[in-house]
Order: C-alpha cells, then sequence, then structure tokens
C-alpha cells in the first residue's frame, strides 16, 4: 500500500509518466459522447477498466528498466502493476489519477476551439460565475416559468437515451423569458442554463439526492417541476427511440402518464438513476 501511494510523487522524478494517457479513437468516441464534465470523468473511468491489462504491463515494463538501472521506485511500479490486475479501485492507484487527469487535457486540447495560449487563470475567468441566490427566478419573472419547472425540465432532457439538441429543448425555455430581458442579460441566462443542467444532471444521478430534490419542495413546486420533466419527456418523444426502450423506460413512461400523487418517488428516483447510469456509460 505505501508503494502504490508513493506513486504520486513519481511525476516529479519520472519524465516519461508526462506521456501516459489515452489518445486512441475509442478513448475520444467514450468522451465524445459525455454530455458534461463530470460524465465525461465518469465514463473514462469506466473506461479505463477495460485497461488494466495494458497498464499493467506499462508499469511492468518500467519496473524492469528501473530495476536493471538499481532504481529505488522500481518496487513501486511492480506493486501498482500489481495492483491494477488483482483489481484495486483505479481511484486509490495516483498513477492512474494522472493518466485520468492528463487523458481529459489531451483530450481538450484536441479541441479545434481550444486556444493552447490561455493561461490556466485565463481558462478560469472563462467559466460562468455561479448562480446567486434567487438569480434565476428574477430572470424568469413574469413569465408561466418557474425555477421549479425549469429544473423538472432539464432533469427530463438530461436523461433522455438519446441526446437531446438545444434547438428541440431550448424553446420551450427561451420564447416566455427573451421577450422580458435585456439582450445584455441573454448569454448570463445561457451561463446558467447550463450550470443547472450541470447541476440536475449530478443529483439524477443519485437516487437519494433526486427524491431530496422533489420532496423538499412545496406542494406547487413539486407539481411545477413534474410537469416540467413531464413536458420534456412527451414533447421530446425522439429522443426515446421504441426500437431501443429498456422495461425500466416503459415503467418511467407509465410513471410520468400517471402523474405525481400516484408516484414512489424512491422509485421513480431509481428508475432515473438507472437510466442516467445507462447515458454515462
Amino acid at each position: 500500500g505505501d508503494l502504490i501511494t508513493a506513486s504520486e510523487e513519481w511525476w516529479d522524478r519520472h519524465e516519461t509518466i508526462e506521456s501516459w494517457f489515452e489518445d486512441s479513437d475509442a478513448a475520444h468516441a467514450v468522451l465524445d459522447k459525455a454530455r458534461s464534465a463530470k460524465s465525461a470523468e465518469t465514463a473514462l473511468w469506466k473506461w479505463l477498466e477495460t485497461r488494466r491489462d495494458w497498464w499493467a504491463r506499462i508499469l511492468a515494463r518500467s519496473a524492469d528498466v528501473l530495476e536493471t538501472a538499481h532504481h529505488p521506485d522500481a518496487a513501486g511500479f511492480a506493486a501498482c502493476a500489481m495492483a491494477l490486475l488483482e483489481g484495486r479501485s483505479l481511484k486509490t492507484i495516483p498513477v492512474m489519477l494522472d493518466v485520468h487527469e492528463q487523458t481529459i487535457e489531451a483530450w481538450v486540447r484536441d479541441d479545434p476551439d481550444f486556444d493552447p495560449g490561455l493561461t490556466f487563470e485565463e481558462l478560469a475567468q472563462e467559466a460562468p460565475t455561479p448562480e446567486m441566490k434567487g438569480e434565476v427566478a428574477a430572470l424568469l419573472r413574469g413569465t408561466e416559468l418557474s425555477v421549479d419547472w425549469l429544473d423538472g425540465y432539464m432533469t427530463g432532457v438530461v436523461i433522455a437515451p438519446e441526446m437531446i439538441t438545444p434547438n428541440q429543448w431550448l424553446p420551450a425555455v427561451l420564447e416566455p423569458v427573451l421577450p422580458r430581458i435585456n439582450p445584455s442579460q441573454f448569454q448570463r441566462f445561457m451561463d446558467l442554463l447550463m450550470i443547472r443542467a450541470q447541476t440536475v444532471s449530478d443529483v439524477a444521478s443519485v437516487p437519494d439526492q433526486l427524491v431530496a430534490a422533489i420532496s423538499g419542495r412545496s406542494k406547487k413546486g413539486k407539481s411545477d417541476w413534474w410537469r416540467g420533466f413531464s413536458d420534456a419527456v412527451g414533447r421530446i418523444r425522439t429522443a426515446w427511440p421504441k426500437k431501443g426502450m429498456t422495461r425500466e423506460d416503459r415503467r418511467l413512461f407509465e410513471v410520468v402518464s400517471a402523474g405525481l400523487a400516484s408516484t414512489d418517488l424512491a422509485d421513480f428516483a431509481a428508475m432515473v438513476a438507472l437510466r442516467q447510469e445507462r447515458n454515462l456509460g
């Protein structure tokens, strides 16, 4: 265990590790399908599970070279190779954290729109600032939409089996809002929608969190959330192709049709989380 933990220090001693990342078409395909940064990270961890033998061989060969050179890290490289073959959690093998992080970085830098001249500080500045309390509610004021409806609607969008393009889901949100906000507020509203999408995607993956997110609302808020979710699922049926629909998907549609009053939230949240797991997988 100590030898494996010590692999977090290898970066400073072995330049070769800087080139340890996945850059294959298969790895990029996994990341390209991701719907958010978090889902990309999760999907990559799952895919790296299939690459244990490959990285074990890399580590074992490195251990052999280091042993020949009488380098003290040789045993650590061998220990990490064994840990991979024995099924130790990848996230508890520091060198695999490096592989994961560098693969994400290589994928981002492969984006033709990526500016390699940007500093880390500039990249951080490009990220939207977090939502302030009541900010979305203020932008929705005067429309028939509510924050509760928006959260339900965005949940229905992000869990769909097929990717829902912005031109499919945005009109239902933008048409009521655009006449009531200043043009200068448009980009901020779009940023907030993306932040909300990430948040509901994370919550949808954890049944207990989804139950809490729904049950913690007022009676009207629960009703609005359910209406928003039903609107997303019902209006964009092309995202739920019948041919690929699972038994749980069909049950989900039955629950939506039955309505909130007759729905067991725990059962509903479990179905949503299962759908989200399949999407991220």
